[in-house]
């Protein structure tokens, strides 16, 4: 038994004498292996390109949004400028040459841009249609219950009638909401704008990262190239001890 423990031993040390003896094949084949997976890595190298952009509504489109909805709580149409952030999901890819994938994201947010101010000035003018049209209803109901009381009621008791005077006011009141909304310049405003009065691009230097790093992969290299030299080392000399053996 310690024959044998000894004799593993010995063999343990030969092993390690052999790959010692050999190391510059195993390390020729790690720095081939290395170079290859650098290699690897740089020539077929892609980026991570993203754009820098800034979303705002242009000055005129902010102060007619306010004027509108603080005097029309009712006028509902998406916010302008988040229809501008779906853009962002166009001014980021992958490519193998970032300055060309740069002009590409860039010429994309433009069209994306264009496209989605376009669908704006329709969905402006229509919300403004429809409030124009709910007030031309209203007030044309109101002159309709004014001009009832009157042919009904003579002056003194037009004077007393309660619901007459409310109808009155409200005639008022539609009539000045009217004015007011032809007065709103809003949906000019949108339709003179153009694209990059809301995208500012290239605010910032592009994001750059590099997909592939090639320090990882020389590494990667390296480590499987080492094996695979151990590995040609130990069968090299099994098939020396073989042949010399006679087997």
């Amino acid at each position: 038994m310690q024959n044998d423990a000894y004799s593993d031993e010995i063999d343990l040390f030969e092993l390690v004498a052999t790959l010692w003896s050999e190391k510059w094949k195993i390390i020729f084949v790690a720095l081939v292996a290395g170079g290859v997976g650098g290699s690897f890595a740089i020539q077929n190298a892609t980026f991570s390109v993203s754009l820098p952009i800034t979303i705002q509504a242009p000055l005129p489109v902010q102060q007619q949004l306010v004027k509108m909805q603080g005097a029309f709580p009712r006028f509902s149409i998406v916010e302008l400028e988040s229809r501008f952030r779906k853009i962002a999901e166009a001014v980021t890819g992958e490519s193998s040459d970032p300055a060309g994938k740069v002009i590409l994201l860039s010429a994309e947010a433009k069209k994306q841009a264009e496209e989605v101010l376009s669908e704006a000035v329709i969905d402006v003018g229509l919300a403004i249609q429809r409030i124009e049209s709910e007030i031309e209803n209203q007030l044309r109901r109101a002159e309709i219950q004014v001009q009832t009381f009157q042919d009904t009621l003579d002056q003194g008791e037009l004077k007393k009638n309660a619901q007459y005077a409310i109808a009155v006011s409200e005639v008022a009141v539609l009539r000045s909401d009217r004015a007011d909304l032809q007065s709103m310049t809003l949906l000019s405003a949108v339709s003179t704008s153009v694209w990059s009065d809301w995208i500012l691009l290239g605010q910032g230097d592009p994001e750059i990262k590099r997909q592939r790093r090639p320090e990882i992969y020389t590494v990667l290299g390296l480590i499987l190239g080492g094996g695979l030299g151990v590995l040609f080392v130990l069968i090299s000399k099994a098939v020396r001890e073989r042949r010399s053996s006679g087997v």
